[in-house]
């Protein structure tokens, strides 16, 4: 069960060997490895510290959650604009460009994550999700808000993280990320699904919003 006592608090620290020493808050010993064994279910005890037993070095390894949240926008790195829609068609959708008007309720995206796959699907207006259009594979595919398919892969994407708190909108079906045509930034370019190349048009900053 969890708690303040100093008994489930950790203080790390660098070794020669490459990993970390783990010590109780307070305490000269380190976590080791019971006589030096590397098995599945080998104990681990507390023992004093040595700067040549690798048994004691430990990786400390950074767990990226996913973004939840609810509704959030997506500020393009490079244009700094946001992806909107004008109006939607009821049987071709809804295309995608950028605009600057970042908190219009048009704007935003509401994130439903899958634990399983790893997915996310993209919803906007009541009943559509993001998709591509005709669900291509190819590059410099319109993207657009149609309705929503849970069985279809074109609509599933996959948020890369990057550097710097900006993410890599990735579709499953294709491989294609979102990025402004031909890496325009002015406001009403369209937005495609095109090869990965890893610059800011493709990098995409989330921003969580409470209450609207």
């Amino acid at each position: 069960k969890a708690s303040k006592s100093k008994a489930q608090r950790f203080s790390f620290e660098k070794n020669p060997q490459g990993g970390y020493w783990i010590s109780p808050k307070g305490s000269k010993l380190v976590f080791s490895l019971k006589s030096g064994k590397t098995d599945v279910g080998t104990r681990i005890v507390l023992a004093k510290k040595s700067k040549t037993k690798k048994t004691q070095g430990f990786a400390l390894k950074e767990v990226k959650q996913p973004l939840t949240g609810g509704q959030c926008n997506f500020i393009n790195k490079a244009a700094g604009k946001s992806p909107t829609i004008t109006s939607i068609n009821k049987k071709t959708g809804a295309p995608l460009q950028l605009s600057d008007d970042v908190y219009h309720y048009t704007s935003f995206f509401f994130l439903s994550y899958d634990r399983k796959t790893g997915y996310y699907t993209l919803a906007g207006p009541s009943g559509y999700a993001l998709d591509i259009k005709n669900g291509s594979r190819a590059a410099q595919t319109p993207v657009l808000f149609y309705k929503t398919n849970s069985k279809s892969f074109s609509q599933k994407w996959f948020l890369k993280r990057n550097k710097g708190g900006t993410y890599t909108i990735v579709n499953a079906k294709s491989g294609k990320v979102l990025e402004p045509q031909n890496g325009c930034t002015a406001v009403g370019t369209p937005i495609l699904a095109n090869n990965p190349k890893n610059t800011n048009t493709q990098k995409w900053e989330p921003r969580f919003f409470v209450g609207i």
